[in-house]
């Protein structure tokens, strides 16, 4: 089984900043952050946001 990408990995693949990312889910850039080092729950919402934007499956970022 392959080991599954972490969400930074996954947007640095797209060339897409933590700015550019907060920008698109309307919360600030730290929050974000907080999301990409497991230290903030990522809601449904947002999951489906985020796969949308990256272009990705959602059980590539769910854990």
């Amino acid at each position: 089984m392959a080991l599954r990408m972490k969400l930074d990995e996954w947007r640095r693949m797209r060339g897409y900043s933590q700015e550019y990312m907060a920008n698109k889910l309307h919360c600030h850039r730290n929050t974000y952050a907080k999301m990409e080092e497991n230290l903030q729950d990522i809601t449904i919402g947002q999951a489906d946001q985020i796969v949308k934007i990256l272009d990705i499956a959602v059980d590539n970022i769910i854990f």
